[in-house]
């Protein structure tokens, strides 16, 4: 949110203590602001232990009241989940820096620097095949470029905040490295100047790192202080104080990336501490120029130029799917292919996971002999066998229904007596926090499906209260985090005690999807935003009844009662036959079911994409740089001709992956696949020629416009489908 800048912080305590930091220097801060900064942040992440906030003297009032008010206290209790709410404390600072009874400054610093920096992209980095010269003519693959993190006037104050306590009372002129960190100077004179009207403004100027400092006239230096963005060895400020005998006293560097001690001021180390900065980066190695060990194995040099410190020109690199690509989700996918447990385009409300991939879970848990899953219910009933106390008290579910019928699978399969373990679920225990402590025995926590761990977070939080004894256990259905390693961070945030002792934490099922959020639409509800728009100017009775139909389909599909789609995902061929897999798939190493819906095929697909988006060690990624944009060839259309693979691979890939329109080669070698496509479109050959065009129309599928204007040359006039017809007008629309 404008003018607040929200950041956690983990305090090293028995037991480990979450803080989130709100810093803010808005105008006029009130309560509403506040209360929306702290619900911002909250909306995907487990509630802090407390929260403090901080901001300049000046504020010190406004601050006061706006965090003093009941309806204050009120908004943190509903948006934090807690039942009496975190505590808030307010903290102030000076001119100098100097902060009210904050403790750990340094660390808070710190960590909301690394904050900045990480979440600004600012840490440029190569794949294998390119590297960079930087401005002291080292080579590397990573380069730091802190104007990529200054973006929010709130962050950008945040790191004057941070300089604050470097600088004398007294400083008549500002030399930057470059001009991209000129707004941090501009913050500075404001800031001092609002804390303390007779500390007059600087002047700013910018001297152009090692190039310019040559040609650069640095005067007055005891009252002047050189900013330096970046650094990895203390290059700059060496070069500045041995060549033009600059003090290092007045030269102070904004982030440093480094293991060793670097000579000079520094306000953030930015390296990576298990306790000081969890969230750092970790230092890389940089090389000589004339002993380079990445220009030995032919690695493209990027040299970074100019006083924004600019990278050349990007390179265009084509991505082709295999099937070892598939190869880490081959045990998840022979035990769900073909057993109607995927579909599309739904999402259980509350939950985090996007909504393109929805496992039905409550399908799978209801039935007798859980849809046939074999490995599923052998993995859980060891869990439970193995894994649940015999000094059970209590099985605790999340609010969804899925995560209801797990715990009454768990309860039914005790060992010992049922009676004995109520059955209740998080919203239940909520309405009385003080009538569900439970000082003896354990409490088995059972959520059906995490995307993100929030819920079980939040739920680790309240059994702090309702569990003194620490007996607890975690069982989770189905963990569909982004990374793997995701999985370890929420075990460890949510199973650790007081002294050290870890909680049991089991996941039956675990494969790695993207994780979208609400704000994210689906190729679906895109669809669906064009169709709409189209029915209202089409003239075509025949087409905008099979819009408004499919409309409705895609409508129907997001609600509780038909929970997705298993078919239906892709426009029929024009002749109006479904499209459906054939035998061999490539993406499967297990003999083909005799019945693989669409949702299985394009959730395979996505795990594909999802694991190239995934890889950096490797020129097989889809990863993307700011000069080396990753596409995928159009060729994979040739190598997987079924419309049902290639309709997917044109729903699961994101925009930039199919955006051909920055290469004219890459748009005449996809125009000549459409080509053939709607060429075709009577036969098997182009049987997803309609979602072809959907991708045309909705511009997730993009050609130069020399390819494009050719394209509808050439296609729009054929006899087709009244729908088709329709598409090709707003693709001919696009030309313009």
């Amino acid at each position: 949110m404008h003018g607040y800048y929200p950041f956690e912080i983990t305090v090293q305590s028995v037991p480990q203590r979450r803080e989130l930091i709100i810093f803010t220097t808005a105008a006029d801060p009130n309560s509403e602001e506040l209360a929306e900064s702290i619900e911002a942040h909250c909306e995907d992440k487990s509630p802090p232990d407390q929260i403090r906030i901080v901001a300049p003297k000046y504020l010190d009032a406004a601050i006061r009241n706006a965090a003093g008010t009941g309806k204050f206290a009120n908004r943190v209790r509903a948006v934090t989940r807690f039942h009496s709410g975190p505590s808030v404390s307010c903290h102030f600072f000076d001119w100098s820096g100097f902060v009210e009874d904050l403790p750990s400054l340094a660390f808070v610093q710190r960590v909301g620097m690394t904050s900045i920096f990480v979440h600004g992209n600012a840490l440029l980095q190569t794949p294998k095949s390119h590297h960079y010269e930087k401005p002291s003519g080292k080579h590397s693959t990573q380069f730091l470029r802190v104007g990529n993190a200054m973006i929010s006037g709130v962050e950008i104050d945040f790191v004057a905040f941070c300089c604050l306590s470097q600088l004398d009372r007294e400083i008549k002129h500002y030399y930057c490295d470059t001009g991209a960190i000129a707004p941090i100077a501009f913050s500075l004179n404001l800031l001092r100047r609002q804390l303390d009207p007779s500390i007059g403004n600087a002047t700013i100027d910018s001297f152009g790192s090692f190039e310019g400092a040559a040609k650069f006239e640095f005067r007055n230096m005891e009252q002047s202080m050189i900013l330096v963005s970046a650094s990895t060895s203390g290059g700059l400020a060496k070069d500045l104080d041995e060549k033009y005998g600059l003090p290092l006293s007045r030269i102070l560097t904004i982030f440093q990336l480094s293991s060793e001690v670097v000579t000079g001021k520094v306000v953030c180390n930015l390296a990576r501490d298990k306790r000081e900065n969890p969230s750092g980066i970790v230092p890389f190695q940089s090389f000589d120029a004339k002993n380079c060990e990445l220009c030995r194995e032919n690695s493209t040099l990027i040299r970074i130029a100019g006083d924004q410190f600019l990278t050349g020109e990007s390179t265009i690199e084509e991505v082709f799917l295999k099937a070892e690509d598939a190869k880490h989700a081959q045990d998840f996918l022979k035990s769900s292919i073909g057993r109607e447990f995927v579909r599309a385009n739904y999402s259980e409300e509350g939950t985090p996971a996007t909504s393109e991939v929805f496992f039905d879970l409550e399908h799978l848990l209801g039935s007798e002999n859980m849809l046939g899953m074999e490995l599923f219910q052998n993995q859980l009933d060891w869990i439970v066998d193995h894994s649940v106390p015999a000094s059970t008290r209590r099985i605790l579910t999340l609010d969804d229904p899925s995560s209801q019928v797990l715990g009454r699978y768990i309860h039914r399969r005790l060992q010992f007596s049922p009676d004995t373990v109520p059955l209740v679920t998080i919203s239940e225990v909520k309405e009385n926090l003080d009538e569900n402590i439970l000082t003896n025995g354990a409490t088995v926590v059972v959520a059906s499906a995490i995307a993100s761990g929030r819920n079980l977070l939040s739920v680790s939080q309240i059994l702090r209260k309702l569990q003194p004894n620490e007996l607890v256990t975690y069982i989770i259905g189905l963990s569909r985090l982004p990374r793997p390693d995701e999985l370890q961070r929420i075990r460890t945030n949510v199973t650790y005690g007081n002294d050290g002792r870890k909680y049991g934490f089991h996941s039956v099922m675990q494969i790695a999807l993207p994780l979208y959020g609400h704000k994210n639409k689906t190729s679906w509800a895109i669809e669906r935003e064009l169709l709409t728009e189209i029915v209202r100017e089409c003239e075509d009775k025949i087409a905008t009844q099979v819009f408004e139909n499919r409309i409705e389909e895609i409508r129907l599909a997001g609600s509780r009662s038909h929970r997705g789609m298993s078919e239906s995902l892709f426009w029929t061929s024009v002749v109006g036959k479904p499209l459906a897999l054939r035998p061999n798939f490539a993406f499967f190493e297990f003999p083909q079911p005799a019945v693989v819906s669409q949702a299985d095929v394009y959730f395979t697909v996505l795990c594909v994409l999802h694991y190239l988006r995934g890889r950096t060690d490797s020129d097989r990624s889809l990863q993307q740089h700011e000069h080396v944009r990753r596409v995928l060839s159009p060729r994979n259309f040739e190598r997987f001709n079924d419309g049902v693979i290639q309709s997917a691979i044109l729903r699961a890939a994101l925009p930039s992956e199919l955006d051909f329109s920055i290469s004219h080669s890459l748009s005449q070698d996809m125009l000549q696949i459409l080509g053939s496509v709607f060429d075709s479109a009577n036969a098997d050959t182009g049987e997803a020629s309609v979602e072809f065009l959907m991708a045309l129309a909705t511009r997730k599928l993009r050609l130069d416009k020399a390819a494009l204007a050719t394209l509808v040359e050439q296609h729009s006039a054929q006899d087709g489908i009244p729908a088709a017809k329709e598409l090709w007008k707003v693709v001919k629309s696009h030309c313009a």
